[in-house]
């Protein structure tokens, strides 16, 4: 085991900058790596961050599914309050109705396409 981590950084701590790549100079703790370049830390690191961006996306995603479905719940809500408050006299009328409300629920949970 070397004394010093083997992972090879670059930045500015040189008078190069980004260009000068060189060893990182913290003691080696874990293996032959420091504590910020082991590559098992690093990959926790990016486990996390992926798991927290895929929570995040999933939350747009539903929003964005109940926002694209909308106008369809809208007006399927509309038509079924219309049916309602002049009474239900056509029994196929309101059958098609609650038929458009169940798609546009579906689109809004992403069931259908």
């Amino acid at each position: 085991m070397s004394e010093f981590c083997k992972a090879l950084v670059s930045g500015s701590g040189t008078s190069y900058g980004a260009f000068n790549r060189h060893r990182c100079s913290r003691k080696a703790t874990i293996g032959e790596y420091c504590k910020i370049h082991d590559p098992a830390t690093i990959q926790a690191k990016q486990d996390a961050s992926y798991a927290k961006w895929k929570a995040e996306f999933a939350e747009k995603e539903k929003v964005r599914l109940v926002e694209r479905a909308a106008p369809q719940l809208f007006k399927a809500l509309e038509n079924m309050l219309h049916i309602f408050d002049r009474g239900l006299t056509e029994p196929m009328i309101g059958r098609k109705v609650c038929d458009e409300a169940i798609q546009a629920i579906a689109l809004a949970k992403g069931d259908q396409p």
